[in-house]
Formats: C-alpha cells, sequence, structure tokens
C-alpha cells in the first residue's frame, strides 16, 4: 500500500467511529463530527482535536486534488502516517489505566507514627503513603504535604517534637482537601492525564478494581507517569 493508501484507511476509519459514536447522518463533514465530539468532552478527541483537523485538509487534498486517478500531489510523509495510526488507536483502542498502571501498592495504618514515615521515605524513597483504617483508604501523604505541614509547624513551635505524631495528625491538619482521586480501571488514559490538568491540587490517582464489592486498590498513578509511558512509547 502506498503512504496516501495508508493514511485514507486510517482516517476512513476514524471518520466511521466518529459518525458511529455520534450516530451522525452521512451528510456531516469529518470536521463537524471532531467538532461536535469535542463540544460533548470526548477527552480523547479533545486531545488530538488540532490534528485531526489537520488531517481532514490532507484527506482532501489526497482525495479531491488528483490530477489523475493513478496520480496524488499530496502524500503524507511518515510523521503523518505514524501519528494518523497512533491517533487511531487511541480513538478506537484506547488503553486503559488498569492495563498501563496496575501494581502492587503498599499500604500503611493511619496511626503509623510519623517518625516510621520519614524513615521509610528516606531509606525507600517513597513519595506517596496511602493510608487506611479497617482496610479501607481514607487518605493519602505526600512528600509535597510534609513539606507543607512542617513549614506550617516550625513557624508555630518553637521545638520540633515527633514523638506523639502519627500519619493521621498530618490528615487532620490538612482539613477537608483532597489531593487524591479513585477512578476505575477501565478509565482510559487520556482521561485520567486530563484530570491531573483539570485539577492542579490532585496529585495521586489510585485504580480500583471493578471485580470486587470491597475497595480494592490494584495500582497508583503520579502525573510523572504519564510522561515516563510517552517517553517509553517514542
Amino acid at each position: 500500500m502506498s503512504s496516501a493508501e495508508i493514511f485514507l484507511a486510517s482516517f476512513n476509519r476514524i471518520e466511521k467511529w466518529l459518525r458511529a459514536s455520534l450516530d451522525s447522518p452521512s451528510s456531516m463533514g469529518f470536521t463537524q463530527l471532531v467538532r461536535l465530539m469535542s463540544k460533548k468532552g470526548h477527552t480523547s478527541v479533545i486531545k488530538y482535536e488540532e490534528d485531526l483537523y489537520q488531517f481532514a485538509q490532507l484527506r482532501n487534498a489526497i482525495v479531491h486534488d488528483k490530477i489523475s486517478p493513478e496520480f496524488v500531489i499530496a502524500q503524507p510523509n511518515e510523521w503523518a502516517i505514524e501519528r494518523i495510526l497512533v491517533i487511531e488507536d487511541a480513538l478506537l483502542r484506547p488503553k486503559t489505566i488498569g492495563q498501563l498502571f496496575n501494581k502492587k501498592v503498599v499500604m500503611f495504618e493511619k496511626n503509623t507514627p510519623l517518625k516510621e514515615l520519614l524513615k521509610i521515605a528516606e531509606k525507600k524513597k517513597y513519595s506517596q503513603f496511602p493510608l487506611q483504617h479497617q482496610g479501607k483508604l481514607v487518605g493519602v501523604i505526600t512528600l509535597r504535604m510534609l513539606g507543607y505541614w512542617f513549614a506550617r509547624f516550625v513557624s508555630q513551635h518553637d521545638t520540633l517534637n515527633l514523638e506523639h505524631l502519627t500519619a493521621n495528625d498530618l490528615l487532620m491538619s490538612d482539613g477537608k482537601k483532597s489531593n487524591y482521586l479513585l477512578l476505575d480501571e477501565e478509565v482510559s488514559y487520556d482521561e485520567a492525564e486530563a484530570l491531573f490538568h483539570q485539577q492542579p491540587s490532585l496529585e495521586v490517582i489510585f485504580i480500583t478494581s471493578n471485580q470486587s464489592s470491597k475497595q480494592q486498590i490494584t495500582g497508583i498513578i503520579r502525573p510523572r507517569d504519564f510522561i515516563n509511558i510517552e517517553e517509553k512509547s517514542e
């Protein structure tokens, strides 16, 4: 297949998916489909919206500006081919957070002494401490939280005594602010990534399994994890 044929085949599959997703009439053009899906808040379409508009122009040049059936003026380059195939996968076969980020999550009891958490952070380089009580997630302490807490504590006290402080004391001092979310493992990669951009205070996403009636944490995502995934795919 020529590069134009590969491009057109992928473009047509994306257009078919858009039309089926919106149950739209055949008279609606590709850019209209993209715009409508974007307005409906489809995360992946929003992420690739500008690329899709550009590809619509390229598609028109290939299909409508032929000199002859055998001669195509516009030939997609290697970047365009690779890019449209990546977008097709993201739209038609989206990766879920369960597929990409499942891992064993170490949990800590909320009454764990603060000094113990600090020793673990130094020794094991942990940056998040999910806290549980009676088997249920009740909050998460991050190094960022610890930094703010220490700054506030030192400014309010003459001496620094951690002997009787627990992880739960940090959660209580943070009030009702939430820096984490629970998401089902079937949520798409793009949806989860978008949440970090939409919620500046969000530091951690915990993945939960829909296979159990109990709250089962099956993975964890930090903002940097998306960077690591994208670097590996390049």
